[in-house]
């Protein structure tokens, strides 16, 4: 059970979700009698691990030692497992001396983003502290017998260069701290300003591999550990975000959240459930409505979620319509949410399309595509995509039905350059190079793909929708006009600018 103390913090980190809550507030409800007896209900009901968080929870470090102090006596016996995180900075000698001398099993996780100053002060958004005062307090905790964990939230561009995230490693692993976990950006609608700064798990585990970091046994599914040869007993663990694997994966998940106003969040992405506590008389009671929620959430979104970032899904063959619309991307993307679709998804990748230095008629008519790219987040992964391709028209549209060689993840190479010697060494050569930034909306099965990269707004859609009212809906309201031609044929005209007449308003 995580239990925020507070919704306020002293930093300004530029990444913060805030759990969902009100950064600015300025009133903690919950006192230190309430969250013991909390805990003590908690504890009743089966929880016996406790995470104290907040905002920053040493904000209130005399309701924090006191709670510690509280739980120490209370549970003498058989004292639960407690967690502290915090961003290091307000680490006192009284709240050291607190978790020293609890009997159980304790922690402390600290929030830090660089040990290089400049990047850390960019990140948490202040210029008081120095990452430096918080290795100081770490190596002081951990010199206590407390273990520490630091916690990274990577940022593309910002402190994901390979050379850093190594730096870090050795700087924490120098301060005695036990373990390191480098986890993915949250990504919502909310916050969609900050897609660009996704960087993914894969990205970092080559990043560290490559500095000399080795793969534990202890790795299993989106869990990736690695051992740091010169510092053995620390783990370095590398974590997927859980949204992209899709709300049913938490079905069984019973983490549970209080806020500082004694409200159940039963998911931090939608915070706008919630739950509260005083129209309970049982927590046990409060518990299950949470995970009801949560089912609920699950039957909604089965392998998706409201997060904005997602694991890929493959096919073996699909049919769509391409169409274009004379609407700028912001317009025309708030007609969708009128219209009743949900902002699902975000991608930015860029992609090489090539083909033989002597084509036949088969590639030149763009019945055969190859082409090879990477996820922004992922630069290190560098997949090949063959596609057949079959054209038919009908009612005005054409219809293109791709078929790719496997229904699973394709081939990849770790970069751009060893990709084009191997096509090169193939006689192959590169005829058009591309970025893509796709938004895809939602609306019951009916899926949006709106690309922002070209010079003229485009959109797919799924072929076999195309006589459905809603779909008729979105044609009409965008004013759309189908794409006549094979799609990376229109791609090649727009690059170049020429070929495309002008769209004249509906």
């Amino acid at each position: 059970m995580r239990i925020l103390l507070t919704a306020r913090c002293n930093y300004n980190c530029i990444f913060c979700h805030s759990e969902g809550l009100d950064p600015g507030a300025t009133e903690d409800g919950n006192t230190a009698p309430q969250v013991v007896d909390l805990v003590k209900s908690a504890t009743s009901s089966g929880f016996d691990d406790f995470t104290f968080s907040g905002g920053e929870p040493l904000l209130q470090l005399h309701k924090l030692v006191q709670i510690v102090d509280s739980l120490r006596k209370e549970f003498s016996d058989s004292p639960p497992s407690i967690t502290v995180v915090t961003n290091g900075s307000l680490v006192s000698a009284a709240f050291i001396d607190a978790m020293a001398q609890y009997p159980g099993q304790k922690k402390v996780h600290v929030s830090l983003h660089s040990s290089d100053p400049v990047t850390y002060r960019r990140i948490t958004g202040q210029k008081r502290f120095h990452p430096d005062d918080i290795f100081k307090a770490a190596r002081t905790m951990a010199a206590r017998g407390i273990p520490v964990k630091i916690n990274t939230v990577v940022l593309n561009g910002i402190n994901s260069d390979g050379s850093a995230l190594r730096a870090l490693v050795e700087k924490a692993g120098s301060a005695g701290i036990s373990a390191m976990k480098l986890l993915e950006l949250l990504v919502t609608p909310e916050n969609e300003s900050l897609f660009s700064c996704f960087y993914s798990a894969q990205a970092v585990r080559h990043a560290l591999i490559q500095g000399g970091l080795t793969v534990s046994p202890k790795s299993h599914n989106r869990r990736i550990v690695l051992g740091v040869p010169r510092y053995p007993s620390m783990d370095v663990e590398v974590q997927q975000l859980t949204c992209k694997l899709g709300c049913s994966n938490c079905k069984n998940n019973r983490d549970i959240t209080i806020g500082p106003d004694f409200a159940l969040y039963p998911c931090f992405a939608l915070s706008n459930r919630r739950l509260q506590l005083s129209g309970y008389q049982q927590l046990s009671t409060a518990i299950e409505d949470g995970l009801e929620v949560v089912a609920q959430n699950a039957q909604k979104y089965g392998d998706d979620s409201p997060v904005l970032v997602r694991q890929d899904r493959f096919v073996k063959q699909r049919e769509v319509v391409f169409l274009e619309t004379g609407l700028d991307f912001a317009e025309a993307s708030k007609l969708l949410v009128e219209l009743g679709f949900r902002h699902q998804k975000t991608a930015l990748f860029r992609e090489y399309f090539v083909r033989p230095v002597n084509p036949t008629d088969e590639w030149k008519n763009f019945q055969r595509v190859l082409k090879y790219g990477y996820e922004h987040h992922t630069p290190s992964e560098v997949q090949f995509i063959f596609s057949y391709n079959y054209f038919r028209m009908v009612d005005g549209c054409l219809f293109t039905k791709q078929c790719f060689l496997e229904d699973r993840k394709p081939p990849s190479c770790d970069s751009v350059e060893r990709a084009r010697r191997i096509l090169s060494a193939l006689d192959f050569h590169e005829y058009l190079a591309k970025d893509f930034e796709l938004h895809e909306y939602v609306n019951g099965m009916i899926r949006v793909s709106l690309d922002k990269c070209c010079l003229r707004v485009n959109f797919r859609l799924d072929a076999s929708f195309l006589h459905d009212p809603n779909v008729i809906a979105v044609i009409d309201v965008l004013q759309a006009s189908p794409i006549l031609c094979p799609f990376e044929e229109w791609l090649v005209k727009t690059a170049s600018g020429s070929g495309l007449p002008h769209l004249p308003p509906k």
